[in-house]
């Protein structure tokens, strides 16, 4: 009896052990679990012992990446749902799904992690095939963007290489920074690396070869385009986090801190072909680790697939965004939103999918069927701190004093929503005030008045979208005025955006006024697919009093591209002669005209467009066949002047008899041959034939009674013998089974 009573003892420890039962009033606690080099890992009773945590993609061949780090203690944060209970209540929430099964699995401490992220970032019922956990409770997202970045395909945004700057070694790539000497560092690397020892490797692949980002075939250097292309990536991303004390850099940083975010911006493979983590999405990058002690050493990069320069920089944000905390805005359907509007409103937020939206903002949920609330600047904000205010609020002695003969006269900022940014300057001349955004990707639209020393407005602008300049003509020039900057929306919030996020960089210039008319070459041209054109020019109607340049934008379809210089010099001497530039038209095989607007826009006039038109040359045939066979093409438009192969194939009992061409727009190849070519020159319909094929081999009806010589067949052979007999059996009046009659045939032979 006393080996049983000490089982029973044993089995209710275990059962104690497993069930945590502790001495009555006594709460468990969850204590950090602090990993330490070279302190002893400390463990408590509800977290397992740390190991380096199971890459998340190792099934797809993942990787992980690792710069120069300073060491330092690598602590797991106290999670914010301190019950594992309440963890295991917001897992239930979750719909059945392959991501709530991994959530389940996990120890209580790395529960209580995940739930506490998925209470932050609110993901959708849409979002959960792309979520996934990690064995420690982090969570990361492998981004699929709802196919948008697919359909941004990389051989349509690749650029024409320039003949500017010469080429610089990979190894040496741009180097530009938003806010240099800022703690908080978001590190765009374009020259690629080795990755190791982080979540994204395993056993398999411990170390991936990154390769550099490259778009001509050379990744040994970064030519003239490419350089072009990293310096705008990067204007894109930085003004992204401009309101926020942030260093965006294409500088790889002496250390990594805890506060270095790191997007590896780089192909789908690395340099031994093996599949990087993002092979098979936009990017992916974990949620919610900035700042986290073991930010560099586990969770770092997030992954940026190589694509067109405004998709890697709309993804750059947007993993980014996932490393400080945010989750996809979505809506009802979708688990990202692409946006609203059309033209210069057309608005999407970072967290969506903004590659077809002239404007990409943070947000809150404010547009329609919106299925995150989250505050995305509130959230950046608490990691990051809002840029320090660079300018007085107000028209007194706060405002910055504007000197007249700087050029620009004032940059800044507006951080914040309720930030306005207000200059002074006294004058005795008529001046012209220019308020300008970058370019590439801005978030501000700017507000821009101009007061008197009473504070009254004696002239304000607020642009519709178009958020690359506003220019103020004063008509009087009082002694003292003030210019005042603020951020605002447009439309509204069904087909614009509000002034949420209206924030980011811009520079003020003022100039003597020189009113001066601009006049276009033509007033519109269509432009034929896959061709240039250098008729569009521009020149002033009226003598320059000073040297100005004319800066050109174009906006719409995105087959249509200016190739030459969006900056075209005029001078006192040459303002009456066309400047000219070189607008493109891609080949496409979708069959529609494209349509965008080319701007010109000076300091001294007022703008003038051009209306472009993208002249489609795709034609359409139709294919259709007669009874007894099918027709297959290898296009549903045909690219102008291109060949497509065609295929008729017969059905049983049939043979292909030739083409018929219904007009004079379709040329085939060869009209008798089922495989071959066809070539359009505009619309047309094109027909396959096929007929049955004739019983002519004087077997009475018997096909397979003669082969193909003429002789009898086998089965003609048997045939016959069965006639034999049954007329012997017919004079004899036996009846004999077909057996006997071969088998009399046979004693015959």
């Amino acid at each position: 009896m006393k080996w049983l009573v000490g089982m029973i003892v044993i089995c209710a420890v275990m059962i104690a052990l497993l069930i945590g039962i502790r001495p009555a009033g006594q709460d468990h606690p969850l204590k950090q679990v602090i990993l330490s080099t070279p302190d002893a890992p400390q463990v408590t009773a509800d977290a397992a012992p740390h190991t380096t945590p199971e890459s998340p993609v190792a099934q797809r061949k993942p990787i992980a990446v690792a710069h120069k780090h300073t060491p330092e203690k690598l602590v797991f944060e106290e999670p914010a749902i301190a019950n594992v209970k309440i963890a295991d209540v917001v897992i239930a929430t979750l719909p059945e799904s392959r991501f709530r099964q991994e959530l389940q699995k996990l120890t209580p401490l790395a529960r209580r992690r995940a739930a506490s992220t998925l209470q932050r970032i609110q993901p959708s019922q849409f979002e959960l095939d792309e979520l996934h956990a990690q064995s420690d409770g982090a969570i990361y997202y492998e981004c699929h963007f709802d196919g948008a970045a697919a359909q941004l395909s990389m051989a349509a945004a690749v650029d024409t290489p320039g003949t500017g700057a010469a080429a610089v070694s990979v190894a040496n790539p741009p180097v530009y920074h938003s806010n240099s000497g800022s703690s908080n560092v978001l590190f765009l690397d374009f020259n690629g690396g080795e990755v190791t020892g982080t979540a994204w490797n395993s056993d398999s692949y411990p170390t991936y070869y990154c390769r550099p980002y490259d778009r001509d075939g050379d990744e040994t250097t970064f030519s003239d385009s490419e350089q072009s292309e990293i310096r705008e990536i990067f204007a894109r991303v930085a003004e992204d986090y401009a309101p926020f004390d942030v260093d965006v850099t294409t500088e790889e940083p002496v250390s990594f801190t805890r506060t270095t975010g790191h997007a590896m911006i780089t192909p789908e493979t690395d340099s031994l072909g093996v599949d990087l983590p993002h092979r098979f999405s936009g990017g992916i990058a974990y949620v919610d680790v900035f700042g986290d002690n073991n930010y560099v050493t586990t969770y770092s990069p997030a992954w940026v697939k190589v694509s067109g320069v405004k998709a890697t920089a709309e993804a750059a944000s947007h993993e980014l965004g996932h490393n400080l905390g945010l989750g996809h805005d979505g809506d009802d359907r979708h688990g990202y939103y692409t946006g609203h509007g059309t033209g210069d409103e057309g608005w999407a937020p970072i967290m969506g999918a903004g590659y077809y939206k002239n404007i990409v903002q943070w947000s809150k949920g404010e547009y329609p069927n919106a299925n995150n609330s989250q505050d995305d600047l509130a959230i950046l904000a608490s990691e990051l701190s809002y840029f320090t205010d660079d300018h007085g609020n107000t028209a007194d002695g706060s405002a910055t004093v504007l000197n007249t003969g700087s050029n620009p006269a004032a940059t800044g900022v507006i951080e914040q929503g309720d930030d306005v940014d207000v200059f002074q300057i006294t004058t005795g001349q008529v001046i012209d005030v220019t308020v300008t955004v970058d370019p590439d990707g801005p978030n501000l639209n700017p507000q821009v008045e101009i007061l008197d020393s009473s504070g009254t407005i004696l002239v304000s602008d607020a642009p519709l979208g178009d958020l690359t300049a506003n220019v103020l003509h004063l008509p009087v020039a009082p002694d003292t005025f003030y210019i005042r900057v603020d951020g605002v929306g447009a439309l509204d919030l069904t087909s614009g955006f509000s002034d949420y996020a209206s924030l980011g960089n811009y520079s003020i210039t003022l100039m003597l006024s020189d009113d001066a008319a601009m006049e276009t070459s033509v007033a519109s041209t269509t432009i034929t697919e896959g061709t240039t054109s250098s008729v569009v020019g521009v020149r002033f109607t009226d003598p320059l009093s000073r040297n100005l340049s004319v800066s050109v934008s174009l906006r719409g379809d995105s087959d249509l591209s200016l190739t030459t210089s969006s900056s075209l010099p005029f001078t006192t001497s040459n303002w009456n002669s066309y400047q000219y530039v070189t607008v493109r038209a891609a080949e496409d095989d979708d069959g529609y005209d494209g349509d965008a607007t080319l701007t010109f826009r000076s300091a001294v006039s007022d703008d003038r467009t051009v209306a472009l038109t993208e002249g489609d040359n795709d034609y359409a045939i139709t294919m259709s066949a007669s009874t007894g066979g099918t027709v297959t093409s290898s296009f549903g438009f045909s690219p102008g002047g291109g060949a497509v192969a065609i295929t008729a194939t017969p059905a049983a009992g049939y043979s292909f008899s030739g083409w018929t061409v219904t007009g004079s727009n379709a040329t085939i190849d060869d009209l008798t041959a089922p495989d071959t070519t066809l070539t359009a020159t505009g619309d047309d319909a094109v027909t396959a034939t096929f007929t049955v094929i004739p019983d002519d081999d004087d077997d009475g009806g018997c096909g397979g009674c003669r082969t193909s010589d003429g002789n009898p067949s086998a089965i003609g052979m048997i045939l016959l013998l069965g006639l034999v007999l049954a007329c012997r059996n017919a004079l004899h009046g036996k009846r004999q089974s077909s057996v006997n009659h071969v088998a009399w045939f046979d004693d015959v032979v």
